[in-house]
């Protein structure tokens, strides 16, 4: 990994400072809401949105949404899973999930790096807006690996290092960093561009192919520079499988499928989808609290959100 930083840029409302000290706590407190539902990013919403709807299977059991902040992409997928798990490092993002799914998921509060759950307990692992911010991309490719059951989908999104726009810029001589570097680039702290070779290697080593790609990015960008272009700039829908197959967008999203052998289907019922994030044994379910078998470390249930953070161990 590089060392190299770009010149920060004032952050837009509803972002937290990629100066914070950690990742996966980034956004507590953070009213990321009125980030999607300014003018000047509705269209890269509905882009999203419809990305992630279209790309998400018609049905399944289980979904991990992983980073689900306050629920943007909930309904893509409430009607379409048996069960659905709603995961974030921010305690008021998943108050607001909850509220906005009436309490019809599994909440738990955690950290992105030590995911609490056993191997193969997931149909579909949903991870949007968050692989941008981790340092260790590969464990977490590997991590979501483990969690996925045969056959498994694991649908997310990058910043991408090798877009249109920054190969432009380095080509005129505009900046110094080298889009075609394969290393991933820091451009703050706790936020990383990734270069499509890169993410697509770790894919691989960790047993996944490729089903489809998917390319966000392009025309908010001349909203943001032109806001008065709002009502008239389209999303880009019908242009994101070329911008995809091409990588030429700043976001790629890209499905994936588990294409190695995968553990044994784990056992039914919610508390056999538990494991504890630090010695990875056995959750055992309490009224109140999840108690680990091993450890005997407790994680309290509080307002049917469940505290699972590394941090309070």
């Amino acid at each position: 990994m590089t060392s190299v930083f770009e010149k920060a840029s004032p952050m837009p409302r509803g972002l937290p400072s990629t100066t914070a000290p950690s990742s996966y706590d980034l956004y507590e407190g953070i009213t990321y809401q009125d980030y999607w539902t300014g003018k000047d990013t509705a269209n890269f919403n509905a882009l999203e949105q419809a990305i992630v709807c279209e790309l998400l299977p018609p049905h399944g059991d289980r979904l991990l949404d992983l980073g689900c902040g306050y629920g943007r992409f909930a309904g893509s997928y409430m009607d379409r899973f048996e069960n659905v798990v709603m995961f974030d490092g921010s305690r008021s993002l998943l108050k607001a999930a909850q509220q906005a799914t009436d309490g019809k998921a599994c909440y738990v509060w955690g950290d992105v790096n030590y995911l609490p759950f056993r191997a193969g307990v997931f149909d579909e692992v949903l991870l949007v807006r968050v692989f941008q911010h981790l340092v260790d991309s590969r464990g977490c490719i590997q991590d979501v690996r483990r969690i996925l059951k045969p056959g498994g989908r694991f649908l997310f999104n990058y910043s991408n290092k090798r877009n249109a726009y920054r190969v432009m810029k380095y080509l005129l001589g505009g900046t110094r960093h080298n889009p075609f570097d394969t290393r991933m680039l820091m451009v703050e702290a706790n936020y990383y561009h990734h270069h499509p070779a890169h993410v697509e290697d770790l894919l691989n080593a960790a047993g996944f192919e490729i089903v489809s790609r998917r390319g966000a990015g392009v025309f908010n960008k001349i909203v943001e520079h032109s806001g008065f272009l709002a009502d008239i700039i389209p999303p880009g829908i019908s242009l994101a499988p070329f911008l995809g197959r091409f990588l030429l967008a700043p976001w790629i999203f890209l499905d994936t499928r588990v294409k190695e052998n995968s553990p044994p289907a784990p056992p039914a019922g919610d508390e056999a989808m538990f494991v504890c994030p630090r010695c990875g044994l056995d959750l055992l379910a309490k009224p109140e609290y999840y108690e680990c078998s091993g450890c005997r470390k407790t994680y309290p249930i509080e307002d049917g959100i469940i505290d699972m953070r590394m941090e309070s161990l």
